[in-house]
């Protein structure tokens, strides 16, 4: 869950972020997540989808 706060704090600059910066903080939450396996697959559907709403540098959803 301490993730996923950091990432709804960051969501208004992740708005201005490179695609390839984009794609390593999907990266960070599926390989940190996978630590506790129990709630991995929850937390991480939620992430993935949560960061799929942010819009990438042209404002486009991706």
């Amino acid at each position: 869950m301490i993730y996923l706060t950091v990432l709804i704090a960051l969501g208004n600059e992740c708005f201005f972020l490179e695609d390839h910066l984009r794609e390593s903080i999907f990266r960070l939450f599926d390989t940190n997540i996978d630590t506790n396996h129990a709630m991995s697959k929850s937390i991480r559907m939620r992430s993935y989808y949560f960061l799929r709403l942010l819009p990438d540098r042209n404002g486009y959803l991706i």
